[in-house]
C-alpha cells in the first residue's frame, strides 16, 4: 500500500472471509457455526489503518477513494467500450 500511488487504489474489506484482528474489529460477527467473518461495515478500519499507513488524514483518503471509485465505475458505467 505504501508504493502504490494513491489514485490508483480501491479498497475493500474482503468480506465474509477474511476479519481484521479481534484489537481492530469494531464488529465482531460470527457465523452459524461460530466462526468469525467479516462485514463490510468495517470498510472504516481498513480506510483508518490504510491512512495510517500511508501518513495522511483519514478524510483525504476517504476522499481519494471515492474519486478513485468515481472515476473508475462511472465513467466505465456511462462509457460504452471502444469499438474495436
Amino acid at each position: 500500500f505504501r508504493h502504490v500511488p494513491l489514485d490508483r487504489l480501491l479498497m475493500e474489506t474482503d468480506a465474509p472471509g477474511m476479519w481484521p484482528p479481534d484489537q481492530l474489529n469494531p464488529h465482531p460477527l460470527q457465523d452459524k457455526e461460530g466462526k468469525p467473518i467479516n462485514d463490510p461495515s468495517n470498510i472504516l478500519m481498513v480506510y483508518e489503518q490504510v491512512a495510517k499507513l500511508r501518513g495522511i488524514e483519514l478524510n483525504e483518503f476517504a476522499q481519494q477513494m471515492e474519486q478513485n471509485f468515481t472515476r473508475l465505475f462511472c465513467r466505465s458505467a456511462s462509457t460504452p467500450p471502444p469499438s474495436k
